[in-house]
């Protein structure tokens, strides 16, 4: 038996400013395993560095943000137990690039197509707006999470919405995972 066939892939999705990253780190110690950050964040972060005049992101980034996602997600699926809590995945770059460019590159929505997650946790923008530097659209933020939703149902994958208190989301989260070990 392979450790894919025995690991869950579980994705934390939606809008940005929604919690992902501490929901991810919150599970992942949770369930004693490994989470993958959210790529797109350190490839826009290392590009700036080289250029700061640059936009945050284009349209020729998007495949290289979706290909290096999966290669940090199959890097560390040895090491996850139970579980592999990804912090997005090639299906948010997807959404993301319907939204900003009209457009999918082909080689994103074969990725996107390829090792679906068991779970998908698709968080509600109920909480406060936290600006960044990389985050550029707090009035659009139910837009995206109707894209997200859309996208989600219009693939027939499973998934949870998760919305409430910081403490409300990870009992939710935690409800959701925790039904996957009973299916």
């Amino acid at each position: 038996m392979s450790v894919s066939s025995v690991v869950q892939r579980v994705v934390i999705t939606g809008p940005e400013s929604t919690g992902k990253t501490w929901l991810a780190e919150q599970l992942a110690a949770h369930y004693q395993t490994v989470w993958v950050p959210e790529y797109a964040r350190t490839y826009v972060d290392e590009k700036q560095a080289r250029d700061p005049a640059s936009p945050l992101c284009e349209y020729a980034d998007l495949v290289a943000i979706a290909k290096e996602h999966r290669a940090c997600e199959l890097q560390a699926l040895p090491h996850a137990h139970r579980f592999l809590i990804s912090d997005t995945d090639a299906l948010s770059t997807v959404v993301y690039a319907k939204h900003y460019f009209n457009d999918v590159p082909p080689a994103v929505l074969a990725i996107a197509e390829t090792w679906p997650a068991r779970l998908w946790l698709l968080l509600d923008v109920d909480v406060p707006w936290v600006p960044d530097s990389q985050r550029d659209r707090p009035h659009q933020r139910r837009e995206l999470w109707d894209l997200f939703a859309a996208e989600l149902r219009d693939r027939q994958l499973p998934f949870t919405t998760i919305m409430g208190s910081w403490k409300e989301r990870f009992s939710k989260a935690l409800a959701a995972i925790n039904l996957l070990e009973t299916s």
